[in-house]
């Protein structure tokens, strides 16, 4: 009980120390912003390392194999078996053994959705003491709507896809979306190797780009009845960034030419 209470109050201290340099980034260089992401990050990891470590152990009980969820909103799933003895993994397998990783309690995972709609009016941990991390990847032409405050939220290998988040009380991180409308407010937003993107931001901190291209950027504009409750909550009612965006790959004095402001004529305005 010790160690989990001196834990949460390190995990308290290293939150502290991430909204002191999101309140400090204005006045820091790109390359200043960008190690105090990596040493903020390298600090949760170890964070992760001794809660792992301190974790209670679980008694040993036999139980019924719980039943695939059909549904797109779901734990992730088991990993494939070998399809032969000595044959290399293949990239299916490889994914599915990813996804197999067991995630933190309150998480969810929205994957592999075609021609789709995932609409979820209230979090799958409404009513909890903890919020709702979310693990976005691998959709296609779908839309998905998710109006309520939530925890990290992370978006990979999206196409073509219109994905609507409430307040994050932490980060978003996005690696290789392509031709995606995202909304997202947020203390942290970093992107990676995305593509052709319309994002409406309202962050904490400078977004950062890299590797990325043809991205462009917005007001944050989801209207929702307890948007303000859930930015409030999420710590983030004095977040006002959107257009002040880094692009760890641009080194030269004159802007970047792989990020732009979205004309106010082609701005989506979301009311769910």
């Amino acid at each position: 009980m010790k160690a989990a209470e001196e834990l949460k109050k390190l995990k308290k201290c290293a939150l502290d120390l991430q909204r002191y340099a999101e309140q400090s980034s204005s006045e820091l260089a790109p390359y200043d912003i960008k190690r105090s992401q990596e040493t903020y990050d390298t600090l949760l990891k170890d964070i992760k390392v001794l809660e792992e470590k301190h974790a209670p152990k679980k008694k040993f009980a036999f139980s019924k194999a719980a039943k695939a969820s059909v549904q797109a909103v779901a734990p992730a799933p088991s990993a494939a078996s070998s399809s032969g003895s000595g044959a290399a993994p293949s990239t299916s397998t490889i994914a599915a053994a990813k996804a197999a990783i067991p995630l933190p309690p309150g998480s969810r995972v929205i994957a592999d959705n075609v021609d789709q709609t995932v609409a979820l009016p209230l979090s799958p941990t409404d009513g909890l003491d903890i919020a709702c991390q979310l693990l976005i990847r691998r959709n296609t032409n779908t839309t998905i709507h998710l109006p309520w405050y939530c925890g990290s939220v992370r978006l990979e290998e999206n196409r073509h896809c219109r994905i609507v988040l409430g307040p994050c009380a932490t980060s978003v991180y996005l690696e290789g979306l392509h031709n995606c409308t995202v909304f997202i407010a947020s203390h942290q937003l970093r992107i990676h190797n995305s593509h052709g993107c319309r994002l409406y931001v309202r962050c904490a901190s400078h977004p950062i780009i890299e590797d990325c291209s043809d991205m462009g950027f917005a007001p944050y504009s989801l209207q929702y009845a307890g948007v303000e409750a859930d930015a409030e909550q999420a710590g983030l009612t004095q977040a006002k960034c959107w257009d002040n965006v880094v692009d760890f790959r641009w080194h030269k004095t004159e802007a970047s030419p792989n990020w732009f402001v979205i004309p106010e004529s082609e701005r989506l305005l979301m009311d769910l």
